[in-house]
């Protein structure tokens, strides 16, 4: 699909055109509550005194919330 515009491009399996601000703030929606999930994980592990299971270096470790940056 050809358009003048480049400020709306096709995204999905359901001819929906959305313009790039729109897509951005889908996006920062997303990063906004994988943020939140990643937090509140860190907050339950610690608060169950939990180990967190990661892949770090192609090795799969064991690391305490404590231990973890946040972003």
């Amino acid at each position: 699909m050809e358009t003048d515009d480049k400020n709306i491009m096709e995204t999905d399996d359901k001819n929906v055109l959305r313009t790039d601000e729109e897509s951005d703030a889908i996006m920062n929606k997303i990063l906004t509550g994988l943020e939140i999930s990643y937090r509140k994980l860190l907050d339950y592990k610690k608060r169950n005194n939990q180990e967190l299971v990661i892949m770090k270096d192609d090795k799969i470790i064991s690391v305490k919330p404590e231990d973890l940056e946040l972003f």
